[in-house]
């Protein structure tokens, strides 16, 4: 997605609304080595269209794997005011601002630490922006499977979905796609076949 005045300002006013405080612009990873990628914000516009087409009861826990500067978490707070909701932050600095800056939320909680060890496993729908490379996937799918067996009632939301291979090759999964006709990143909506 392209540099857009328009998007960012609104992006800022819907920002500041959560915590006070812009989320605009990337930090690059200090854990590359080990498969994470560069912090990024998913747009506000693209999550209204994302989450339009999907089914969140007041009941679902809400994850985001790598949520960052936690522009999703602020989505998540003013849209679906009754759910738990969690973000995993790999960057202590990152996930210590984040948390900071979302204190007064008793339901939203920031993980520190890595995404695949800290899945909590009263969660129902998973976000994830390609956060890591396909090891970690492959590890992270490995991981959801293991809640799965005692949560069925798995579905995750993947953006930019680089490897969404990992659960298409896989009987225990139903990939389907949430970006076809839309203009938003490929967008696969990944979810757990009982």
């Amino acid at each position: 997605m392209s540099l857009n005045p328009i998007r960012t300002v609104k992006n800022f006013f819907r920002d500041i609304q959560i915590g006070g405080k812009f989320l605009g612009g990337g930090i690059e990873s200090r854990y590359g080595d080990i498969g994470a990628f560069k912090t990024s914000n998913s747009q506000y516009e693209m999550m209204d269209i994302i989450f339009s087409g999907i089914d969140v009861s007041p009941k679902d826990v809400l994850v985001d794997v790598g949520c960052g500067k936690g522009r999703v978490l602020n989505y998540w707070l003013t849209k679906f005011p009754r759910n738990r909701i969690y973000g995993i932050e790999l960057d202590p600095d990152i996930a210590n601002n984040t948390a900071r800056r979302l204190r007064k939320y008793d339901r939203c909680s920031i993980i520190t630490g890595d995404a695949v060890e800290n899945l909590p496993e009263d969660g129902t729908i998973f976000y994830l922006f390609n956060p890591f490379d396909e090891y970690v996937m492959s590890r992270f799918k490995e991981a959801i499977e293991k809640i799965c067996r005692k949560n069925g009632n798995i579905r995750i939301i993947y953006l930019n979905c680089v490897y969404k291979d990992k659960f298409e090759n896989s009987k225990l999964w139903n990939v389907s796609d949430l970006s076809e006709g839309k203009k938003i990143y490929d967008t696969a909506y990944i979810r757990y076949v009982k």
